[in-house]
């Protein structure tokens, strides 16, 4: 029996068999780790976006709604800054008896209640003689 005998390989020609080298085979493998490593981080950056295109709405809404408040609590600050002003005013115990007379129409003991009434029928006025 005669054992077959191997061709030598010429530098830069394939082997015969059609099965990959090692070599071929791990650049393959590389590529395609490569390939569904860019697919996913493709993937994950089009999420990024889209979650980024959902949240600079939201935040200049957010924005908006803040200066409101800021506004809103500004004029309260000015509001409670006048009542506190006329509550030191009405709080003084010596003013106590002029503000008594002014919001509930009391009088002193001492004073007397005027009250003005036109007439029904004005009385008819004299012709001047010459």
């Amino acid at each position: 029996m005669t054992s077959p005998v191997a061709e030598p390989l010429s530098v830069g020609s394939r082997p015969s068999n059609p099965a990959q080298t090692p070599r071929q085979a791990s650049n393959r493998s590389h590529a395609v780790e490569s390939t569904i490593m860019l697919g996913v981080n493709f993937l994950l950056g089009g999420m990024a976006i889209a979650g980024l295109a959902q949240l600079v709405p939201q935040s200049l809404s957010d924005h908006a709604k803040l200066q409101s408040l800021d506004t809103e609590v500004k004029q309260t600050k000015q509001r409670v800054h006048d009542l506190q002003a006329t509550y030191k005013l009405n709080a003084d115990p010596k003013q106590f008896q002029r503000i008594a007379q002014e919001e509930g129409n009391l009088i002193a003991t001492n004073q007397r209640r005027i009250v003005w009434l036109k007439p029904a029928n004005p009385p008819a006025q004299k012709a001047k003689t010459p």
